[in-house]
């Protein structure tokens, strides 16, 4: 007997949160395009990934997510990198990156969101550096690093080998507060 995939979708006017077992793998993103298709919920703007492996497959189909303002992606341990096609999300202007130990980059394609004005990343204990183009995202108004201890080292001080990437932020954060969360 085939076993059924047990994902979650809760739905609001404009959020879906996502949430599934670390074991589980979802083209997340053809399923919302779908959901937005069929539901007429095709403006939704924020999303919560928890605990699911995302499949990006084809890395296009996350132009249909043209309206995604906010995305947190929680608790996925197999997680080395973002998902590719989320270049293609202009006008993001929340990225939450929870709880993801494995995750060693972020691309330098982060420098297209141009909107991004708050980046919170929490937990990524083996993300070592911030790409280049931090130093383009000329919008971020907030940076939380929490818990990423070689990050932070590169980050603090006034010799952080990472500091000219971010110095143009107004405000940088070691903690997490409840208002990162909004």
């Amino acid at each position: 007997m085939k076993e059924r995939r047990r994902l979650y979708f809760f739905f609001s006017s404009r959020e879906v949160e996502i949430i599934g077992r670390e074991k589980e793998k979802s083209a997340i993103v053809d399923d919302l395009v779908k959901m937005g298709n069929i539901s007429g919920k095709a403006n939704v703007s924020v999303i919560s990934i928890v605990g699911v492996q995302v499949d990006e497959g084809d890395g296009e189909r996350w132009k249909g997510l043209r309206n995604l303002c906010s995305l947190t992606i929680w608790g996925i341990p197999k997680l080395k990198t973002l998902p590719n096609g989320l270049r293609y999300v202009m006008p993001l202007e929340k990225l939450r990156i929870l709880n993801c130990p494995n995750l060693i980059a972020l691309e330098d394609w982060i420098s297209s969101f141009t909107s991004l004005n708050r980046l919170v990343i929490s937990k990524c204990r083996k993300l070592a550096l911030l790409p280049h183009g931090m130093s383009s995202l000329k919008s971020l108004r907030r940076l939380v690093i929490d818990d990423c201890p070689m990050l932070m080292r590169r980050c603090q001080g006034e010799t952080g080998e990472d500091l000219h990437k971010i110095k143009h932020i107004p405000e940088i954060s070691e903690r997490l507060t409840s208002r990162d969360f909004d």
